[in-house]
């Protein structure tokens, strides 16, 4: 128990070093693109986007710059890099359950949309 208690405070002292880094997004690829443009509603709070309310933003990954989610400029907000270990870990088990379901949604839009648009030539 004790070599257990060890790593977990040699790994609370190594994470936040890790959370603090904040590479550049890397660019969308083309199906990305065309799920940013097709995703009308967050994915986090599931409000639709729209004028100055509900800005559409990306989110990205800070640590290596990959594109994570389609998310209003307010939940981005709330995606920031937090002090608290607690805080950090509950809220990405919601994040990551919660951009599971949308994200299958999203590609099952954005593969409708390529199909109708390969239909209409």
């Amino acid at each position: 128990m004790n070599e257990f208690i060890a790593y977990m405070n040699r790994e609370e002292r190594r994470i936040p070093s890790i959370l603090a880094a904040n590479e550049p997004m890397i660019e969308l690829t083309t199906d990305e693109r065309v799920k940013h443009e097709y995703t009308t509603a967050c994915v986090l709070c599931k409000r639709t986007f729209g004028g100055s309310a509900r800005i559409k933003t990306t989110h990205h990954c800070n640590v290596t710059g990959r594109y994570i989610a389609i998310v209003c400029h307010l939940c981005k907000l709330h995606l920031n890099y937090r002090r608290s270990s607690s805080e950090v870990f509950s809220f990405r088990v919601f994040f990551a359950t919660t951009i599971t379901s949308a994200a299958t949604a999203a590609a099952a839009a954005a593969a409708a949309v390529a199909s109708s648009a390969t239909t209409v030539k």
